[in-house]
Parts: C-alpha cells; sequence; structure tokens
C-alpha cells in the first residue's frame, strides 16, 4: 500500500476537488462530505508514507485538522471547539518548523503570544481565539517561507502553510460579508491544495516517483 498509494492519491484528489468546486459553483448538490473524505485523504497519505519523527509531526496535525473539520464542516457547529484543535495544529507546525530549523525563532514569539491579549480586551472568545488561531498560522507560514530554500519538504510546506492564509483570510472576509459568493468559493479553492502540499510535505524525497 506504500508505494500504490503515492501514485493514486494526487490523482484521486484531485478528482475530489474539482467535483466539488463544480458543486459549488453550480449549487447542484451539497459538497459537504465530498470535501470531508478529501482531508482524510491527506491525512491517509500522510500516514501511509511518512518515514520519520518529522513525518508523524504532521500526521498529528492532520488529523487534528480533520478533527477540525469535523465540527466546523460536517457538523456546522461547536465552532469553538473546532477553532481549538486548530490553534493545536499550528502548535504542531510550529513545533515541525522549529525542528526543521534546528533554533527557535525569537523573532516570532512576540507575535504569537501577544494575541492571547484579546482574550481581555471584552470580545467573545470565539473572536479572541480566532485572533491567537490566525496569528500563529500567519507566523508559521512567514517561518516556513524563510525556510523555502532548504530542500523539497520545506518547500511543500511553506506552499501549504500560504495557501492555509489564503484560505483563513476567505473564511475571515465572508463572516465579515465580504464578496460572500467569492469569498465562499475561495475558502476550498485554497483550503484542499494547502493540505495536499502539507501531506506530501512528510513524505520522503523521491516517496511520490516510486
Amino acid at each position: 500500500m506504500k508505494r500504490v498509494f503515492p501514485r493514486i492519491f494526487l490523482p484521486l484528489v484531485c478528482l475530489l476537488y474539482a467535483c466539488f468546486l463544480v458543486l459549488d459553483l453550480t449549487a447542484l448538490a451539497d459538497s459537504t462530505w465530498i470535501k470531508y473524505v478529501s482531508i482524510l485523504l491527506c491525512f491517509s497519505a500522510a500516514l501511509l508514507n511518512h518515514s520519520c519523527q518529522d513525518g508523524r509531526l504532521v500526521v498529528l496535525a492532520l488529523l487534528f485538522t480533520a478533527a477540525a473539520d469535523w465540527f466546523l464542516l460536517v457538523q456546522n457547529r461547536n465552532y469553538l471547539f473546532g477553532v481549538s484543535l486548530f490553534c493545536i495544529v499550528q502548535f504542531i507546525y510550529s513545533i515541525r518548523l522549529y525542528r526543521l530549523r534546528g533554533r527557535l525563532c525569537f523573532a516570532s514569539l512576540p507575535f504569537r503570544i501577544l494575541p492571547l491579549s484579546a482574550f481581555f480586551f471584552g470580545i467573545d472568545t470565539l473572536s479572541a481565539l480566532s485572533v491567537f488561531y490566525f496569528s500563529n498560522l500567519a507566523v508559521n507560514a512567514w517561518e516556513g517561507v524563510l525556510l523555502r530554500s532548504c530542500g523539497r519538504k520545506h518547500r511543500l510546506f511553506a506552499c501549504g502553510l500560504l495557501l492555509f492564509v489564503c484560505c483563513d483570510l476567505c473564511v475571515g472576509a465572508w463572516n465579515l460579508g465580504i464578496f460572500p459568493s467569492c469569498t465562499h468559493f475561495g475558502m476550498w479553492l485554497f483550503y484542499l491544495p494547502s493540505q495536499v502540499c502539507i501531506a506530501l510535505s512528510s513524505y520522503p524525497q523521491g516517496a511520490t516517483k516510486q
């Protein structure tokens, strides 16, 4: 299975991607389960093909991602719990970045910690948690870009995090009522490719060519 899955993963996930984008554009049917299955495929791809501690971190992060999407996408409720799980995902990615870099990036620490002050500004808990989550995602993406020249997995990871940021910018814009049709479509336009890139970044070099 480890030798076969890398060859079928991308064609299969691209097929699901095309299906739910068409459904979202045409409103012919609900695309929720197609989207969720595609996320489970990303988790499975990382689970079946990781070969080191770094890969296990990606598997763990994608497991929490699938759990968060269960609440936010499939159930479409328990948003506080879902966003909390995504905070854990970003914490895991910060650990991965630390391991890939080999040292702590002190310059980014204030941007990771200061957003916690949002909990004391009288705004609701979900909004404060969302600020904390997005700030850590943005910092992870920035740190990922700094590592992009180090190798294939670094470039894939950086690309995945940047697409993740684009997805969440669409989520924020949609919640604010900014171009709702475009931003609602843009969420998953960016989200699934981000998870595919992150899943593939867990593969050992050359695994997708086997």
